[in-house]
């Protein structure tokens, strides 16, 4: 099915048609400012035919853009960073299946030694993880 076509002089006579039914007064801005036009339609018309052309603005040049980021780089940042979260995270539920076993507590170096353990990984897993943020974000900063 076909639908109909609809000329621009029969488009532009519905528009005249439907701005004189709806509006009271015309604004025009021309040469950097708003004014009401005194006139109706065909007055406007006329006023667009006899008018010179704004003079052409050269366009600014437009800014350089940036170079492209490489994103390989930070992709492959971004897996060894998850690599490492999740070897930290099994240390991390190794230490504290440990320290669930009460024995260790009958052995106080022991324990030292696993709470000192897992205190550091817990830092470590805290810096990898901002590194991670840090990486994604700055990847999603590549993707805009």
């Amino acid at each position: 099915m076909s639908l109909p076509t609809i000329s621009t002089s029969t488009r532009a006579r519905r528009y005249r048609h439907l701005l004189r039914a709806t509006t009271d007064k015309l604004l025009i801005v021309a040469n950097g400012t708003l004014r009401e036009f005194d006139g109706d339609l065909e007055d406007y018309r006329d006023w667009l035919l006899k008018r010179e052309p704004a003079p052409k603005v050269a366009k600014p040049a437009a800014a350089p853009r940036p170079k492209s980021v490489n994103k390989k780089p930070i992709v492959a940042r971004i897996k060894r960073l998850e690599e490492m979260m999740s070897g930290l995270n099994a240390q991390k539920t190794s230490i504290e299946a440990r320290l669930a076993d009460p024995a260790v507590y009958l052995d106080q170096e022991a324990l030292g030694k696993l709470l000192q353990d897992q205190a550091y990984v817990a830092r470590e897993i805290e810096q990898v993880e901002t590194e991670w943020l840090e990486k994604q974000a700055e990847l999603d900063g590549v993707r805009s």
